[in-house]
């Protein structure tokens, strides 16, 4: 919450210096000022509710949405959320809503012809070169028409749309490849459902599930009668990954959706069908929702994306063995040039006018136009035909001259259109006083089978300076939720939910992605580091504090040691010589520790743990997502805060205990499938290192093993159970005992192995093959390594470091192998190899 969002919340009335902007469309209020007919409800609920009880709801949903309590994904979105949503009658909204399913049935029916009979092109209605010249025309696809899904081309249509002065609606773009931003609309609704319950009642708000419950029927409905999994086909939602501006709004819908929410990476093709791969090896896909352009879906067939897309998969969708939403190449009829011929295209395929009318558009291929454009670039947007970036504006560099933009356009007329400028319409906007930003909307549509439905609702940005028609998609906009009120009876409620017969009965599952898996383990591994890490750094910082003990000098020098090894320190340090040149440890350490720059400081680890986190919602509980984010929370200093000591010790003494009650979470909510042994192997593996390397670190030592051994004990848990034991007394062979080889202790090497084991033989295959694997027969290994150790004798051995020494490199080495099996057969699954005939001819 911000400066201006608190004394926001001091004033009285929220609205009550609201004024709008002169000149423009007001979604509050009239000219006249006073409130549109349709507004006059949400104003008086947030009147009746105060403005510092607004501002207290908002603060609380800022917080959840931060952490992805409602939407389940860490919000790192390019738009910052507005609390005060735009609100829209149902009857003016009905009308936009005709007109978009006009549109969308317009433009199938003109991509349905461009890639059939092409009767447009042949009788001149739309000029060859716009689109045999426009980078989105596939030529490969011609001639292979949607056959499922009633052969309808586009499954998902958006138009981005503005209002003028007089409140007409225009159209300003149409989205017909892969329109995003319906994750945004979705996670909005959530938010702002959760800040307003009681508000969005009493307004009778049409809901969203509706629309989402038809898109997942829809594509549901892809696969023909006769295929074996038709009305339940295996449907993924394929994103490009985090570096994707959609990656975290697509990762929410796929959720919501109940889709595997896929990468490149995950997908391969075989035999021309299209597999995801999972631990049960791979599995056939039968729908992808997409959010990648058609040229980046195939490196085999865009050589200009080689390192995007999966190979083979053109080929596969061409051949009907995969359906793709929306099909490869829909993404032609974006450009802007097609909007020039919107209304004659209107009357050849439907007989009609259009309903809802798009900006005035020029297509610079064609003379009359081209001539207009050059008279009249000042007034207008230029766009490439290809794209939809605004040439004014392209990529940050000093905007063109007219003489510029003119000689531009005449190097190659017909790759620009020009378009008349929508300023679009205002909305309150939250600030120290609500002030009027202006708003674009993007609507979204999904074919049912029989028709195309509208969502009650839309995704709206709003700008705070007026531009081009796209200068709400600038980084810094707000984006706000969409209200559809009802002016009758509210509408029943409606769920995601639908009826179906009762399907198999299923517990744990094999079919879950490589990748997820992978996840988890890293998850496992990363948490267990910090720990481990933290542990170490609070016994280290407690006897920097004062020197608990008489030992406490004699200890020190062990557990920074350790901490070297562990790359926390500098080795310098090591040496007496050398650490007196250096910054005193007291400096050093705790800088170190918050550094989110060095990869390997507890702050590092931390963050590594939030970023795994954020991939594998589905995989925990709500409450686990919570702490995780708690925990990472508590390890960020005050702005310009140098850590001393005093910090370090308080803050791992509180990580510890939230780590500790972590694990119980885990042990506690996680059922016990796949995704808990890959958890349970990665926690373990990496618990064993951990005990290893303290091991190795400490029998080096210089000092007598047996004035340190309780400072083992301490950072490894294990001191309660020894005193339990020998009382007060440290004996070196005990110590050992309990640390390596005793199997009660939840804490020894030996417990990690015996869970390791266990965790390895529940692992897909594992039990049913006819010798032992890899990863079985390592595991075993280790577990009989410790069990024959004689902690006694290694004590009292003449040279015990070096037996010591000796014993820990075996099981260190032996734990890489076991980890690189693992990874090799579950993590990274690649499968057979086929040969780019078997893929390119099937």
């Amino acid at each position: 919450m911000t400066a201006s969002d608190v004394n926001s919340s001091e004033t009285g009335d929220l609205f009550r210096d609201y004024v709008p902007s002169r000149g423009v469309y007001d979604e509050y209020k009239m000219d006249s000022g006073e409130w549109r007919p349709h507004a006059k409800s949400l104003v008086a609920s947030i009147r009746q509710m105060g403005a510092q009880e607004f501002g207290k709801r908002w603060k609380q949903t800022q917080s959840q949405i931060h952490r992805g309590d409602e939407t389940r994904i860490e919000t790192r979105r390019e738009n910052e959320l507005d609390p005060l949503p735009v609100i829209l009658p149902s009857s003016e909204w009905q009308a936009v809503a005709n007109g978009l399913r006009q549109r969308a049935r317009l433009l199938n029916q003109v991509l349905m012809d461009v890639y059939g009979p092409q009767q447009l092109i042949k009788s001149g209605t739309l000029p060859s070169q716009m689109v045999f010249g426009h980078s989105s025309f596939l030529a490969s696809c011609q001639g292979h028409l949607p056959e499922r899904g009633n052969g309808n081309f586009l499954k998902f249509y958006a138009a981005d749309l503005a209002r003028s002065a007089d409140g007409q609606w225009w159209v300003l773009a149409d989205h017909t490849e892969a329109p995003t931003g319906m994750g945004y609309a979705l996670e909005n609704r959530i938010a702002i459902s959760s800040m307003l319950p009681d508000v969005i009642q009493e307004c009778g708000v049409q809901r969203l599930a509706g629309f989402f419950a038809e898109a997942r029927e829809a594509l549901k409905n892809t696969l023909p009668e006769n295929h074996p999994r038709a009305g339940n086909p295996r449907v993924v939602m394929l994103n490009a990954g985090r570096k994707s501006h959609s990656y975290f709004e697509d990762a929410y819908m796929a959720r919501y959706l109940g889709y595997e929410f896929v990468e490149p990476g995950d997908l391969s093709v075989r035999n021309g069908r299209v597999m995801l791969k999972t631990l049960k090896g791979l599995v056939d896909v039968d729908v992808i929702l997409r959010h990648l352009f058609s040229e980046s879906i195939d490196p085999l067939e865009f050589i200009s994306n080689a390192n995007a897309g999966v190979a083979g998969l053109f080929r596969a969708a061409r051949s009907g063995r995969v359906e793709i939403a929306n099909p490869l190449g829909s993404g032609l009829v974006e450009s802007p040039a097609f909007m020039a011929s919107m209304p004659q295209l209107c009357q050849s395929f439907l007989g009609e006018d259009l309903l809802l009318p798009a900006v005035a558009t020029w297509w610079c291929g064609q003379p009359l136009a081209l001539a207009y454009a050059l008279r009249h670039l000042g007034e207008l947007t230029l766009r490439r035909s290809s794209q939809h970036r605004v040439v004014h504006h392209a990529d940050g560099f000093k905007p063109l001259t007219q003489n510029d933009l003119a000689e531009l356009v005449l190097d190659n007329p017909a790759d620009f259109a020009a378009q008349e400028t929508i300023d679009g319409s205002t909305a309150p906007v939250w600030g120290a006083r609500p002030y009027p930003g202006f708003v674009s909307y993007r609507a979204y549509l999904v074919y049912s089978g029989t028709s195309y439905v509208v969502m009650p609702g839309a995704w709206a940005r709003t700008a705070t300076v007026l531009g081009p028609n796209d200068a709400s998609t600038a980084i810094g906009y707000r984006s706000k939720d969409v209200w559809i009120v009802n002016e009758e009876a509210p509408e029943p409620r409606i769920t995601l939910i639908i009826p179906s017969q009762v399907g198999l009965l299923q517990r744990g599952g094999t079919e879950i992605p490589s990748r997820t898996a992978d996840n988890v383990y890293w998850l496992g591994r990363q948490l267990e580091r910090a720990e481990a890490l933290s542990k170490l750094l609070r016994s280290t910082a407690r006897r920097m504090t004062g020197g608990l003990r008489e030992t406490s000098e004699i200890e020190l020098p062990s557990l920074l040691r350790c901490l070297i090894q562990l790359g926390q320190l500098d080795p310098a340090y090591a040496i007496a010589e050398m650490a007196a040149e250096l910054p005193p440890i007291e400096q050093t350490l705790p800088t170190v520790v918050f550094d989110p720059a060095n990869p390997r400081s507890l702050r590092s680890i931390l963050d590594g743990a939030l970023e795994i986190e954020s991939l594998i919602h589905e995989n925990i509980s709500l409450d686990t997502s919570r702490l995780i984010h708690r925990i990472n929370e508590h390890l960020r200093l005050p702005h310009r805060h140098t850590p001393n000591v005093a910090d370090l010790l308080a803050t791992t003494d509180e990580l510890v205990t939230e780590l500790a009650a972590l694990s119980g979470i885990f042990a506690a909510s996680m059922p016990r499938s796949l995704v808990w042994r890959f958890y349970e192997l990665g926690h373990r593996i990496e618990h064993s290192q951990q005990i290893i390397s303290l091991i190795e670190s400490i029998s080096a030592s210089p000092e007598d093993p047996a004035s340190i051994m309780e400072t083992m004990l301490e950072v490894t848990d294990s001191l309660a159970i020894y005193r339990s034991r020998y009382m007060a007394r440290m004996h070196f062979d005990a110590t050992l005992d309990l640390l390596l080889v005793d199997e009660t202790n939840p804490s020894s090497l030996a417990f990690q192995f015996v869970q390791i084991v266990d965790h390895i033989e529940q692992l897909p295959g594992v039990l049913e093959q006819a010798t032992f694997p890899l990863e079985r027969k390592l595991a075993a290994t280790l577990l009989h390594s410790v069990r024959i150790v004689d902690a006694r004798e290694v004590a009292q051995h003449t040279n015990h470091e070096d037996r010591l020494a000796k014993l820990t490199t075996e099981w260190m080495d032996a734990l890489r192998q076991l980890s690189d099996a693992i990874t090799q057969k579950y993590l990274l699954y690649i499968g057979g190899v086929h040969s780019f005939h078997d893929v390119s001819e099937k």
